[in-house]
């Protein structure tokens, strides 16, 4: 979304790096609270095959709105932003948003697997590490998306079980 990276390498197999998210997952945050406040809308324009997001002349003075604008480089004093998924253009005025393929997608909500440490140990999987050499924590990007777990025990609360 315009400049912000939501874990850009996750779309294939698990890098060895962590992702840039941080930024990302902020200004979705904010979006989310703004939307809770019901301070804007997607739109048609209408005879185009353009899109919108139309913020309420309100939301300007809410300091959600003001941060958000200003990770995302928007103009705070526009109410319209032009969706698009093409290349950025920092104009202030568009919302450049690049999605993920289907499969892009199916890898990304892999991250959220815990994997078992007997196969974290044998190596059978490819472990994420911070630029201090930790092993990264995907649930920071994963969280609220998916979860699953492994247990040796059938678990008795879980949606969905696989012997």
């Amino acid at each position: 979304m315009n400049h912000l990276y939501n874990a850009p390498r996750a779309d294939g197999p698990t890098p060895k790096v962590a992702p840039q998210h941080k930024q990302f997952a902020r200004a979705t945050g904010l979006l989310r609270e703004l939307q809770l406040k019901d301070m804007f809308a997607g739109a048609r324009v209408p005879g185009e095959k353009t899109s919108v997001m139309r913020f309420r002349p309100a939301a300007r003075a809410l300091p959600e709105y003001q941060e958000f604008t200003e990770i995302l480089g928007l103009d705070p004093d526009t109410q319209d932003y032009s969706i698009e998924s093409s290349v950025d253009r920092p104009d202030g005025k568009t919302l450049n948003l690049h999605t993920r393929s289907f499969a892009g997608v199916m890898y990304f909500l892999s991250q959220s697997v815990e994997v078992p440490t007997a196969d974290v140990e044998a190596g059978r999987v490819t472990v994420t590490r911070d630029a201090s050499g930790a092993v990264f924590d995907w649930s920071l990007v994963t969280q609220g998306l998916m979860q699953i777990r492994s247990s040796e025990a059938q678990p008795d609360n879980a949606a969905v079980a696989v012997a």
